[in-house]
């Protein structure tokens, strides 16, 4: 098969693509398989080199319709490439179809946000990987009041012990998202 069209199924846009199709299929609507992806592949290599744009974008497209044919979800609103969270900052969604879509961010990145952010017309939680100062995960969770109400408050003690510089509020879901801290205003109040 074209080497193109390979490149093309490694891309993100694919893997949306193949989530949005998992989707489908958890919806039960008509899904499309490997055979009909194949016989796709092979029905594209009349495209030459040059129409590479041309063959993405029309790849997408039809990938887009044979999944969806109805229209039941835009691509951009349902299944973004990106989230803002509370600081205005875009964070990446990544898609992988053998697993739920996530996003990974500093825990500090995610004070002030009180709920889950979803996708697909809010029928899909996003999974959120909560990185600690070592770039690990604390918590991975679909349920993020949950984690702030229940877990978060048995971790707070070790977190300010092992990490005394970071930002590590009593209520991250109204906090600053702030990482350190130095960088939190200051309160003209005290005088230091």
């Amino acid at each position: 098969a074209n080497v193109f069209l390979k490149k093309l199924e490694l891309t993100k846009e694919y893997e949306r693509l193949l989530t949005l199709n998992f989707f489908m299929k958890n919806l039960e609507k008509p899904l499309f398989d490997n055979d009909i992806l194949k016989k796709y592949f092979n029905d594209q290599l009349h495209f030459r080199s040059e129409d590479k744009e041309n063959l993405a974008q029309y790849f997408y497209t039809t990938l887009q319709d044979l999944i969806d044919p109805q229209s039941l979800f835009n691509l951009e609103l349902d299944f973004p490439l990106t989230i803002q969270l509370a600081d205005k900052r875009k964070i990446s969604i990544n898609y992988d179809h053998t697993q739920d879509p996530y996003i990974e961010s500093f825990i500090q990145d995610f004070y002030g946000l009180n709920k889950t952010p979803f996708l697909a017309k809010g029928q899909k939680p996003l999974t959120l990987k909560l990185l600690g100062p070592h770039k690990r995960a604390l918590q991975v969770t679909q349920d993020l009041p949950g984690f702030w109400r229940n877990t978060y408050p048995k971790m707070l003690k070790e977190l300010t012990r092992e990490y005394p510089r970071h930002h590590w509020p009593l209520n991250p879901e109204n906090a600053l998202p702030i990482l350190l801290k130095r960088q939190l205003p200051s309160d003209p109040k005290s005088n230091s």
